[in-house]
């Protein structure tokens, strides 16, 4: 199947974990609020002792400071314990899946031996497409239509060969169509 050679996995994008940004349970609100501050980032993990606890995010501490809740508070009061999971070999298109089933856009990774190795969010997904639309290539489902959030099998290309690159999956989708029809 040539479409396994354009299979996007979780650890291509991840945010290792040594680089995400946490605080702990037992922090304060403020810390939180400034280190998403400091670093420029949408969202927080929160540990507990020796693993994630939760997450919190702008809209969390931007809830918190609605509700009058006061900085001084710890972040275990607001942050979100419900936490999603992906393996870092799972495809892009399944995390992206993921978050569009739940309605959340983050997601632990965790590797086969079950340790935290990152984190990802919906934002991760979309910035390759970006990039490489900023760099003149081009970013379709597999039928050509333009790719959105919603996008669950793509196809990317230099732009250039685009279209023939389409041709070419799309054939081998019909050919393999007609065989599995034949047994």
């Amino acid at each position: 199947d040539t479409r396994k050679h354009f299979i996007m996995r979780v650890s291509a994008f991840m945010v290792p974990a040594n680089k995400v940004i946490k605080c702990s349970e037992w922090d304060p609100i403020s810390t939180c609020l400034e280190l998403v501050l400091e670093h420029k980032i949408s969202a927080v993990l929160v540990m507990g002792k020796d693993k994630p606890a939760g997450i919190v995010t702008k809209t969390d501490l931007v809830s918190a400071y609605s509700k009058g809740i006061s900085s001084h508070q710890r972040i275990s009061l607001i942050m979100a314990t419900e936490l999603h999971r992906v393996l870092d070999t799972d495809t892009r298109d399944s995390a992206a899946g993921l978050f569009d089933r739940n309605g959340h856009h983050h997601a632990l990774v965790f590797d086969k031996e079950d340790q935290f190795v990152g984190l990802i969010s919906a934002w991760d997904i979309a910035a390759g497409s970006l990039i490489l639309q900023e760099a003149g290539g081009r970013v379709t489902d597999m039928e050509g239509k333009e790719y959105s959030l919603r996008t669950r099998s793509l196809v990317a290309s230099n732009g250039k060969v685009h279209d023939a690159l389409l041709d070419v999956l799309q054939n081998e989708a019909s050919l393999q169509t007609l065989t599995l029809s034949e047994k």
